[in-house]
């Protein structure tokens, strides 16, 4: 089961090129986002529609000295379905952590632009991309009650009643984690 975890802040970014090859297919095809400020990634969430595999690039700077983005790959040929004739995990959800990012990914070094370069050798689908794609940060501070996911209930006296309020909250919290991962796995709609 996936835990939400309040330690992490989502960012935010615009699509400046979604392009795509005119030519016969296969063909490439790739989705670019700038996020609105650099950014230190920790993870990045989507659901799967039809693409075979994923290659990752990423600009760390404003450009070159002439003025270009200057791009380096930081994931190659991540695959996200088994067979690309098959549907059968086709629209899966993916949640790549920076940890799985080759070289010269750092985590302190903060990223501008990233682009998704999408694979799909098969003729059987007419399109396919990335669907519902979320990138993640750690928060800088969280407190530790926010941290823990918890309340500061000190000013309760019944500390009977405290504890059965935060096992309410936790089940409350795990019924959400569940139905939001059945709901991106289409299983709950």
């Amino acid at each position: 089961m996936v835990v939400m975890d309040s330690t992490y802040q989502e960012l935010s970014y615009t699509v400046t090129n979604d392009s795509a090859h005119s030519g016969p297919r296969p063909c490439l095809i790739y989705q670019e986002i700038q996020f609105s400020a650099p950014a230190n990634i920790d993870h990045i969430v989507f659901r799967n529609f039809y693409c075979f595999a994923l290659t990752i690039t990423q600009s760390t700077a404003n450009g070159s000295s002439d003025g270009a983005p200057y791009w380096t790959t930081i994931l190659r040929s991540y695959k996200l379905m088994t067979d690309p004739h098959y549907e059968d995990d086709a629209q899966y959800s993916h949640r790549i952590s920076s940890d799985e990012f080759e070289e010269p990914f750092s985590r302190e070094v903060p990223v501008y632009a990233l682009r998704f370069y999408l694979e799909q050798p098969s003729p059987n689908w007419k399109s396919f991309g990335l669907r519902d794609l979320s990138c993640f940060t750690k928060r800088e501070n969280p407190s530790k009650e926010y941290r823990e996911g918890t309340v500061t209930m000190g000013a309760f006296e019944d500390q009977e009643l405290v504890s059965r309020v935060q096992e309410v909250m936790a089940s409350i919290s795990d019924i959400h984690a569940t139905l939001k991962v059945l709901q991106n796995q289409n299983i709950y709609t």
